[in-house]
C-alpha cells in the first residue's frame, strides 16, 4: 500500500515534511480545537516527551462527517484556523488523509499498515469514543491489542459546566443563537477571520457603514440575525453590532449569506482588511423590512443598543 497516494504530511504552517522516524500522533478530527481536543493535545506532547519523538495530529480532511452526513455540517475552525492552534499546543506536523480511500478498510490493517508500519507511530492518543475503520468497527481496545496499552492513552469524556463538550454539540447551539453557552463548550467565543468586501453601501448612504464579510466555504454560518460582537482590525479591537444572513430588505442583493458590522467609533476605510469578528451575544433573528425607513430606523436602534451593551461591560 502507497501511503502517498491518500496521506498528506503538513507542518502546521501548511508546508510539507518528511515523515518523522517516529512519533506519538494524536487521532481526531480536530474542528474547532475545543477543551477535549486540548486534553487529548495536552496529553500526546507530554507522551513524545516521554519517548523523546515528535507529536503529530492525525487527521481526515475534509473529516469524515463531511462523507457521511447527507448535508454536512459546517466546519467551527478553517484548515488555517486550526492549524494556528494546534501550533499553540505544541504540535509540530499534521497528516490528512483522504477518508474515502480509508473509509472500507478492516480496522486492524488501519492500525497496524498505516499507523504502526507506515507511519511510525509508537505512541497514540485518542477520545473515549474514537472509531475508526470499515464500519466503524475499530475502537480503543484494538489500538491497545496492537500497540500495547501503555503506549495508547484515551482521553475521558470532558465536560463544561456539567455538559459533555463535543463539536456538535457546539455546533448546534451556534444554529440556535445560543452564543455564550457555545463559547463556553467551545473554550471561547465562536469567530469568523475573513477579508472585508465591498457591498451594496446602502448603510454607508445612511451614515451608519458597515464592514461586509463573507464566510469561508465549509465554515459555519451562526444563526442568521443580530449580534453584539467585537471586530480586530490592524490589531485594534472594536465593539460592534453585526448582522449575519442574507440581508432580505435589500432590493437586488445576491443574498448570499455575509456578516455585515458596524464598528463603534470607527473612522476609515477597511476595505480589503483582514478583520476577526467575535460573536459575543445574538441579540435578535434576521428579519424583513417592508421599506427602506424601517430598516434604518432598525439599524440605528440596534447600534445604539450596542453602544449600552458594552458600556455596561458586556452584560445585558
Amino acid at each position: 500500500m502507497n501511503t502517498e497516494a491518500f496521506v498528506c504530511l503538513r507542518t502546521v504552517d501548511d508546508a510539507a515534511v518528511p515523515l518523522p522516524d517516529s512519533s506519538v500522533l494524536c487521532l481526531g478530527n480536530f474542528d474547532g480545537v475545543h477543551p477535549g481536543h486540548q486534553a487529548l493535545l495536552r496529553r500526546g506532547v507530554e507522551m513524545a516527551k516521554e519517548r523523546g519523538v515528535a507529536c503529530g495530529v492525525f487527521l481526515f480532511d475534509p473529516p469524515s462527517s463531511d462523507y457521511l452526513c447527507d448535508t454536512p455540517p459546517g466546519h467551527l475552525t478553517t484548515r488555517r484556523e486550526r492549524s494556528a492552534m494546534l501550533s499553540a499546543f505544541g504540535i509540530s506536523f499534521y497528516i490528512a488523509a483522504d477518508f474515502s480511500a480509508m473509509r472500507d478498510m478492516p480496522p486492524e490493517l488501519f492500525a497496524q499498515s498505516v499507523l504502526r508500519d507506515q507511519l511510525c507511530a509508537v505512541g497514540l492518543v485518542c477520545g473515549y469514543n474514537f472509531r475508526f475503520g470499515a464500519g466503524g468497527r475499530g475502537d480503543t481496545a484494538l489500538l491497545r491489542g496492537i500497540f500495547g496499552a501503555e503506549n495508547v492513552s484515551v482521553i475521558p469524556c470532558v465536560s463544561v459546566d456539567d455538559r459533555a463538550v463535543s463539536a456538535s454539540a457546539i455546533r448546534s447551539l451556534l444554529l440556535g443563537g445560543k452564543t455564550e453557552e457555545a463559547a463556553v463548550l467551545l473554550g471561547r467565543p465562536y469567530t469568523l477571520n475573513a477579508p472585508v468586501n465591498h457591498g451594496k453601501e446602502l448603510a454607508r448612504h445612511w451614515g451608519m457603514p458597515t464592514a461586509n464579510q463573507f464566510f469561508p466555504a465549509g465554515k459555519l454560518i451562526p444563526a442568521p440575525g443580530v449580534y453584539y460582537t467585537h471586530c480586530t482590525v490592524d490589531g485594534t479591537v472594536y465593539d460592534a453590532v453585526s448582522n449575519v444572513g442574507i440581508r432580505p430588505s435589500v432590493s437586488g442583493d445576491t443574498h448570499i449569506p455575509n456578516c455585515e458590522s458596524y464598528l463603534l467609533n470607527f473612522t476609515g476605510d477597511l476595505y480589503g482588511k483582514q478583520m476577526q469578528t467575535v460573536f459575543l451575544h445574538f441579540v435578535r433573528p434576521e428579519v424583513h423590512f417592508s421599506s427602506p425607513d424601517q430598516l434604518r430606523t432598525q439599524m440605528r436602534a440596534d447600534i445604539d443598543s450596542a453602544g449600552h451593551y458594552f458600556a455596561k461591560g458586556g452584560r445585558q
